[in-house]
């Protein structure tokens, strides 16, 4: 585990170094070149350096080395600066120190015990060889270089440790932070159905609240219904004596009308006699007038004749005049022979005037009585179809009676059965009545009851409404808890 740490640790490293590496290299053979000319180049100290930092990129990208590539790339660099102090004077020598200890700062920085340990000692030897080679071995130079050393060393050691703690820290942070989490996802899950209980608690008590406020209105509702049914049930026990009053009224008037019934069916009864007799009146009276116009009929004809034998003798006279006047004419020519004759032809004339002017005013008084009797002919014949008329409006009448008689016999027998009714309704009422006054007790208890039951519905609306209040404060405290797990 630690090894994994120190390696991601070293990749971390790796990148800088190779960064810093490179650009040395490439400063340091660029100025190279700029003094020493363009063949400096191509020498194997530039080659090398291309080879290791190839080696040491390829190694970062395919993760393999990890652990060496700090070590390779600090070993090169101090050879190359240690054949740069090799070459160089006294003060130039003395002033390489620092450079040649830049390789250990590097590797300070892995923090890796074992690794630095490692360089440390080809580090020496690297050291140690060039100053045999130089044949100068400068002691100073050694302690210093391993005083340094040392500190690097304790440097990397505690770094390593503290690398090590800081990740325990870290892990034992990612433990807390993902027991935090796992917390905190409970309590996001908690809280969520809490909201959830909350909510339905909300639904819940919203529904029974409202089935509450229903229930409590439909309590008052009934309550106002039953003291309206209490009054209208007393409004209708005193409608039901009123109605029975005048029921009774109603049978009393009933029996009246039988009476007064039973009399009219005797006045009916008896002008229904009236109507018959007066039937056969009309009928005698028929037969009086038929007699009657028969014989104005008769005498009509007997004036006609009359009449005719007066035209008849009015003739004769006429002729009689014509006779006289002939008469007197030959008498008048005879003269005195004819005097006699003259004056009994005169006498005759003047019968045959008289005659005639009789006959004239028997004529005028037939004439009038003719006249007179059509007009009794017409009148007869008139009074002749009155009395038919009247014969068949008597049947008329007598039939309408004969019906007025058995409507109101019909009458009286719906009166009789109406009295009977009258009478059961009267005990109908009665037994009623007695059932609306026990329904009008029930409903005041009931009443009395629905009032205490409202109160009741009432008190636990209120109480209701307390829960939905305290249920509200619970759901926005777990709202809050929610919010303040999300945000951390």
């Amino acid at each position: 585990m630690d090894e994994k740490i120190l390696e991601n640790h070293a990749k971390k490293v790796n990148k800088v170094i190779i960064i810093l590496f490179l650009s040395y290299m490439l400063f340091y053979n660029i100025s190279n070149s700029i003094q020493n000319g363009i063949p400096s180049l191509l020498s194997i100290q530039a080659l090398l350096s291309v080879i290791v930092v190839g080696w040491s990129l390829v190694s970062y990208k395919t993760g393999k080395n990890t652990q060496y590539i700090g070590m390779v790339l600090g070993l090169f660099l101090t050879i190359i600066i240690t054949m740069i102090a090799m070459n160089a004077t006294g003060e130039q020598r003395g002033a390489m120190v620092l450079p040649q200890l830049l390789a250990v700062f590097a590797m300070t920085v892995y923090f890796n015990k074992k690794n630095f340990l490692i360089f440390v000692a080809l580090f020496e030897c690297i050291i140690i060889i060039s100053q045999i080679v130089a044949g100068e071995i400068i002691v100073i130079k050694l302690v210093t270089m391993n005083v340094v050393i040392c500190l690097m060393y304790f440097i990397t050691r505690w770094g390593g440790e503290m690398i090590l703690k800081s990740n325990d820290s870290e892990q034992r942070a990612y433990s807390l932070l993902g027991k935090m989490e796992n917390t905190m996802s409970a309590i996001n899950q908690s809280t969520a159905v809490l909201n959830a209980t909350v909510a339905d608690c909300t639904n819940y008590l919203k529904t029974i609240k409202e089935s509450s406020d229903t229930v409590v209105a439909t309590v008052e509702d009934v309550t106002k219904g039953l003291g309206l049914q209490v009054d209208s049930v007393s409004n209708i026990t005193n409608m039901m004596k009123e109605a029975n009053e005048q029921v009774s009224q109603t049978a009393k008037i009933s029996k009246k009308l039988f009476e007064v019934s039973a009399v009219t069916k005797d006045i009916i009864n008896e002008g229904v006699n009236n109507i018959n007799e007066m039937g056969n009146q009309t009928k005698i009276i028929n037969d009086a007038v038929n007699e009657s116009y028969s014989t104005v009929l008769k005498l009509q004809n007997s004036m006609d004749e009359v009449y005719n034998f007066l035209e008849s003798i009015n003739q004769i006279a006429e002729q009689t005049n014509l006779l006289a006047l002939n008469a007197a004419i030959e008498a008048a020519r005879a003269g005195e022979a004819g005097r006699g004759f003259a004056v009994v032809a005169e006498e005759v004339k003047n019968l045959a005037e008289k005659s005639t002017d009789t006959v004239s005013l028997i004529n005028k008084v037939l004439t009038q009585i003719r006249e007179d009797s059509k007009m009794v002919l017409d009148k007869v014949h008139s009074g002749t179809l009155a009395t038919q008329s009247g014969e068949v409006i008597a049947e008329k009448v007598n039939t309408s009676f004969e019906k007025i008689n058995q409507s109101f016999m019909g009458i009286d027998n719906d009166i009789e059965t109406e009295l009977k009714m009258i009478e059961n309704t009267i005990a109908l009422f009665e037994k009623v009545r007695s059932e609306m006054e026990c329904i009008t007790s029930i409903s005041e208890a009931q009443a009395s009851s629905s009032e205490e039951m409202m109160a009741a519905m009432e008190e636990q609306n209120n109480r209701i409404n307390t829960i939905f209040g305290i249920i509200n404060e619970i759901k926005n405290q777990s709202e809050n808890l929610e919010l303040t797990a999300r945000n951390n």
